[in-house]
Formats: structure tokens, sequence, C-alpha cells
């Protein structure tokens, strides 16, 4: 299992959110079945396009003439998030959890979104954003949104699963 953040600038210079995302995608990982997490903290963007820059510097890969840019809602973040860590698979590829693993993971996914609340103020906007270059393959579910805010750091989050 490949660790997602890169730098201390992507997990805030604390080891907290790594060790955090490294337990989801240890418990999230089954028959057939993985998922990839990642959150990075983007400085100095004031508009998307210094975003879409500062996400394609640390994804060497990034293809930004095939992105879509779709504005959302704090709604709809919340829904693919959550739609993400609910998902349990099928005999054939999938999560099959303990009570005391499902209750594990539950307590993770809770502070996994109250890391990231932390980012979210009542002037942010919230953008679906995808580009070939991100780091995950996408089988069953994915999302990746931008978290914008003009006086503060914005982030950039992403998830998928895949056999």
């Amino acid at each position: 299992m490949q660790v997602k953040i890169r730098n201390s600038n992507e997990c805030g210079g604390s080891n907290n959110l790594r060790d955090l995302i490294i337990k989801l995608e240890h418990l999230m990982y089954g028959n057939n079945y993985e998922v990839t997490l990642g959150i990075v903290r983007l400085t100095d963007c004031k508009n998307l396009n210094d975003c879409k820059n500062k996400i394609a510097s640390v994804f060497e890969d990034a293809k930004l003439d095939r992105c879509e840019i779709k504005p959302a809602i704090l709604k709809d973040v919340w829904g693919k998030v959550d739609f993400g860590f609910n998902y349990r698979g099928d005999e054939g590829a999938g999560l099959k959890l303990s009570k005391e693993k499902e209750d594990e993971l539950k307590k993770l996914v809770v502070n996994y979104k109250n890391w990231i609340t932390k980012y979210i103020s009542p002037e942010s906007k919230f953008y679906f954003f995808t580009f070939n270059g991100i780091p995950g393959y996408p089988v069953w579910w994915e999302y990746s949104f931008i978290i914008l805010n003009n006086e503060r750091e914005s982030l950039f989050i992403y998830g998928s699963s895949s056999d």
C-alpha cells in the first residue's frame, strides 16, 4: 500500500493526517477491493486556475488539457465522500468488516471529515474536479473536489476504489 501524501505541505506538516489516511486505506482493503485517498493543501490559491496549477505541480502525470471542473455544493461533497466510505461491494469484490472493524472505520471517517471541515467556511466554494494523472483507479466509486477559499488555504480531496 502506497501512502498518497507526498510531502509535508500535503498533510500540513503533521503526521496525523498521514496516519489517518493510512488507517482508512488499510481498513478498506478487501477482496478484490482497494481504496486510494488523498488530501492536498493548496496555499496561495485565489482562483481555480491557481488551484489547478498547484495540483498539477504535485501530480507529475497530470494532464491539464483533459480536466473537468464543475461547480458543486457542500452536499455534493459529503454525498460522494459518504457513498465511498459506505460502499461495501458484492460477493466478487468488496469489504466484509466485523462489527469491531466497522465501528473503527466509522470513527476514522468522522475524524477524516472533521479534518476537512476545518477548511470549510461560509465563503468556501466547491468544485468537482477531475483530470488524468490523479492517483487511484476508479472502478466502483470516486470523488475529487477542490474546496476553494480566498482568505485561507484551499484543499484538493480525492478518493477512489478499484480492484
